[in-house]
Order: C-alpha cells, then sequence, then structure tokens
C-alpha cells in the first residue's frame, strides 16, 4: 500500500520553515559585533548621502557652507533607482571577502604574515 499523503497539523507546524520552526538557522552565536554592525550602519549611510549629493547638488556636497538654491541642480540628472541595494550588498560582500580572506584563494595567494 503506498504511505498515507496527507499531514495532520502538527506534522505541518514541524515542516514549517517560519523562524521559530525546526528549520530555522542554528547560529548559536554573535555574527557581527556592535562593533561592526555600528560601522557598516555609518558607511552605509554616507555612501546614501553620497549618492543623493551626486543626484542633487553642483557644489559643496560636504555642506562646508550653508546650503544656498546655487548649490542644487536645476535639473536632477539620475534616479535614487539601486544605490541602496548595490551599497548594501557592496558593504557585506566586502565583510565576506575580508573575512574569508577570498580573493587570495580565488587567485591562488598565499598570504604573507609581516612580523613587526
Amino acid at each position: 500500500m503506498a504511505p498515507s499523503v496527507e499531514k495532520t497539523g502538527e506534522e505541518l507546524s514541524a515542516l514549517s520553515i517560519s523562524p521559530f520552526g525546526t528549520a530555522r538557522a542554528t547560529v548559536n552565536e554573535t555574527v557581527l559585533s556592535d562593533d561592526e554592525v555600528r560601522k557598516m550602519t555609518d558607511y552605509f549611510h554616507a555612501t546614501l548621502y553620497l549618492c543623493l549629493g551626486m543626484i542633487y547638488l553642483k557644489e559643496n556636497p560636504l555642506l562646508r557652507e550653508s546650503l544656498a538654491n546655487e548649490h542644487i541642480k536645476r535639473r536632477l540628472l539620475g534616479h535614487w533607482g539601486s544605490d541602496a541595494g548595490q551599497s548594501f550588498t557592496y558593504i557585506h560582500m566586502n565583510r565576506l571577502i575580508k573575512k574569508y580572506d577570498i580573493v587570495s584563494q580565488a587567485w591562488g595567494i598565499t598570504p604573507t604574515i609581516q612580523t613587526l
């Protein structure tokens, strides 16, 4: 006889891929330190500021003087688009490349340890 394909509610909840189900990640440690999160957040905010500055400002991007009408572009070139997604991806991919030394592994480079 063929096995039963009907599942009970309890069996379905056990198979659930929810953050509280049995299929959740098994990471038991802190993935990023508070300092790493702060640095990445600050960098992310800076990249978004630069993206917006390139779209809207023609002068005074660091706001060293009070913002004036002549600093703002009359015709905006570009759009917000994927700036945030690209910055987010770059930040995390760069973190993983550094953490796992992916560049030297990909190019067959043996890392050298310098002593002082």
